[in-house]
Formats: structure tokens, sequence, C-alpha cells
């Protein structure tokens, strides 16, 4: 029962550090998600000050800077893309590990709950003797 005990200890152990490895991989999926709206919106606003200007150096600008947001975008969406299936791969890990915990769990529930049923059936035994005892001593 000891080494169940241990077990289940070492499961919620490993458990929590899964989690932990997945909050930091949902927290770099989360910065590449806002870096990639932050660029978004840059672009918006460089669009609609170009746009309002008559000066063609600045639109000339525009369109290189254009040029280089899309391209950062494009390397963003391939980061954000592997850290989402790096965040899916680690859901997946804690799922196992929570399943194997609750595996455990459940073993020594069941364990325990035999347990008490034979120490209520021993002590049920045990009263009946005692009854038995004291009315063969009466009669």
């Amino acid at each position: 029962m000891k080494s169940l005990g241990t077990l289940i200890k070492l499961q919620k152990a490993k458990v929590d550090e899964q989690r932990l490895v997945l909050a930091d991989k949902e927290e770099i999926l989360q910065k590449l998600e806002n870096q990639m709206a932050e660029l978004s919106l840059r672009m918006m606003r460089e669009r609609d000050f170009a746009s309002s200007q008559n000066d063609h150096d600045i639109q000339a600008q525009f369109g290189l800077f254009i040029q280089r947001a899309t391209h950062q975008l494009k390397q963003l969406d391939i980061a954000r893309q592997a850290a989402l299936n790096a965040v899916l791969r680690e859901r997946d890990a804690l799922a196992v590990l929570f399943e194997e915990q609750k595996r455990y769990e459940i073993v020594a529930a069941s364990r325990a709950a035999k347990a008490e049923a034979e120490y209520q059936k021993r002590t049920q035994a045990e009263l009946d003797e005692v009854a038995q005892i004291v009315h063969e001593r009466k009669g």
C-alpha cells in the first residue's frame, strides 16, 4: 500500500511538472500571437499614414516596409504554428500523465475499500461470536 502511495505522489509531481512545461509553451504561443497582432496593427497604421501623404518617397518606403513586415508575419506564423504544435503535444503528454495518476488513485481507493470491507467483516464476525457466547451463557 505504501508503494502505491509513493507512486501516486511521484505521479502527482510529474503532472505538476508537466503543467509547468505546458504553461511555458502556452506563454510562448501567446507572445507570438501578440507579436503578430501588433505587427498587423502597425501595418494598418503605416498604410493609413502612407495613403494620407502625397509624398512618393513615403509611399516607396511604405512598399519596402510592407514587404519586410509581410515576410516577418510569415516567419511569426511559422513560429506560431510550431509553438501551437508544441502546446498540443504537451497537452497530450499531460493527459497521459493525469490518466495514469487517476488509475493509481482508483487502485488505491479500491484497495482501501477492500481493506475496509474486510475489517468490517472481521469486526462483525467478532461481534457475532461475542453475541453467540453471551446467548449460550444465558441459555
